[in-house]
C-alpha cells in the first residue's frame, strides 16, 4: 500500500487530487453524531438547487457567469469534461449564495491560494492526511480543535 500511495504522490496533481479526496473523506465523517451532511451531494446538484432557489433560468444565470449556458448544463448534470476555473466556480458562488470554498473542493479544485503551501510542505501534508485517514478519532481531534469545539 506504501508503495501505491507513494507513486501516486510523485506529481502534484496526483497529491492535489488525494488530498482532496482524503480531507472529503474525513471532514464528511468527522461529527458521527451530525448525519446531517448529505454524502451524495455533488458540484452539480448543489449548483442546479441554488439557481433554481434563486429564480435563475440556465441562460441568465450562464450569461451572468460569462460562459455559455450549455456549459452551464453540462456543470450541472456533472458531465463537463473538466473541472471549471476558480474564477467560473466563485462567479457561481457569488451569484447563488454559496460558500465559495465549499463550492471549490465540490468542483474537486484546491483554492489557489493554498497550492503553494501543499507543494512546499507535500511530506508534511502526505503524512497528516495520512494518519487523518488512518484514525479516526485524531481527525476529529484535529477538526474539533481547528473549529474550537475543545474549549
Amino acid at each position: 500500500m506504501l508503495c501505491s500511495t507513494t507513486s501516486i504522490l510523485t506529481s502534484v496533481d496526483g497529491f492535489v487530487k488525494l488530498s482532496v479526496e482524503i480531507l472529503f473523506k474525513v471532514s464528511y465523517n468527522r461529527d458521527q453524531e451530525d448525519n446531517a451532511v448529505d454524502e451524495t451531494q455533488t458540484f452539480g446538484k448543489l449548483i442546479r438547487q441554488a439557481r433554481k432557489d434563486r429564480g435563475y433560468s440556465q441562460r441568465e444565470l450562464a450569461g451572468l457567469l460569462g460562459v455559455d449556458f450549455t456549459y452551464l448544463s453540462k456543470l450541472e448534470n456533472d458531465r463537463a469534461d473538466y473541472a471549471p476555473k476558480e474564477e467560473v466556480i466563485r462567479g457561481l458562488a457569488r451569484n447563488l449564495g454559496i460558500d465559495e470554498e465549499e463550492l471549490i473542493f465540490l468542483a474537486g479544485r484546491i483554492p489557489h491560494h493554498y497550492e503553494n503551501f501543499l507543494k512546499q510542505n507535500n511530506r508534511e501534508i502526505t503524512a497528516l492526511f495520512r494518519r487523518l485517514q488512518e484514525n479516526p478519532n485524531f481527525a476529529k481531534q484535529v477538526f474539533d480543535a481547528a473549529s474550537g469545539k475543545d474549549k
